[in-house]
């Protein structure tokens, strides 16, 4: 298990944290979009139905029983996930493309 945490769907499987790595952990992460011009009302009631639909026990089931679980954000948590992940992601990608090239 690569997450931080251990999957609700697999709770007795360590985490590659607790195994090794202790500052090795990553989420698969997807997501909705939509045009950059697009009204915010509009974007705050996207997000807030999303988050809504998420949240329903049956589906937040269907996502445990395929081995991930949702993460219901609102549009300044993404922000700031996306950042953090770009940043942190980033600096490893560096990282390899320049042990690779010397």
């Amino acid at each position: 298990m690569s997450s931080a945490e251990r999957a609700a769907a697999l709770p007795d499987m360590p985490t590659i944290s607790e195994q090794r790595l202790p500052r090795l952990h990553r989420c698969s992460r997807g997501g909705d979009g939509c045009a950059g011009k697009t009204p915010r009302p509009i974007v705050n009631r996207l997000n807030a139905d999303v988050n809504r639909i998420l949240s329903q026990p049956e589906v937040k089931q269907s996502f445990l029983a395929a081995g991930t679980e949702p993460m219901v954000m609102t549009l300044e948590q993404l922000d700031q996930f996306v950042k953090a992940e770009s940043a942190k992601w980033g600096k490893a990608v560096k990282r390899v493309r320049a042990q690779r090239w010397t």
